[in-house]
């Protein structure tokens, strides 16, 4: 009888200890779950940044692109504008050479 009441005794001594270790292990389980939910959202909210990103550096790269463009369009024209001033200077440097050439000639004519 004694042995059989320690048996009984050891048996529910073990079902506790089983139970607690369930209850450990459903913990454990649970907190796994939610780390790999913050994983989960610690990625996405990552990917999200990225993209942000990836969006602002073609945006960057875009907008450069514009802003070099308008630089040589405006550099060919400040360059165009330059050579028609200096033809404009030439002529009316040879236009003064000229005036001055027949007034000279006309002074000394007369």
């Amino acid at each position: 009888m004694c042995e059989l009441s320690n048996l009984e005794n050891e048996q529910s001594l073990i079902y506790k200890k089983l139970e607690k270790a369930r209850k450990e292990d459903k913990k454990l389980f649970n907190n796994i779950e939610k780390m790999h939910n913050n994983i989960e959202k610690v990625e996405e909210t990552m990917n999200n940044k990225m993209n942000i990103t990836l969006q602002c550096l073609k945006e960057v790269q875009k907008t450069r692109k514009e802003d070099r463009e308008n630089f040589e369009r405006d550099w060919k024209d400040k360059k165009d504008r330059a050579r028609k001033h200096e033809k404009i200077f030439i002529n009316e440097e040879e236009n003064w050479f000229v005036c001055l050439w027949y007034w000279i000639w006309l002074k000394l004519l007369y």
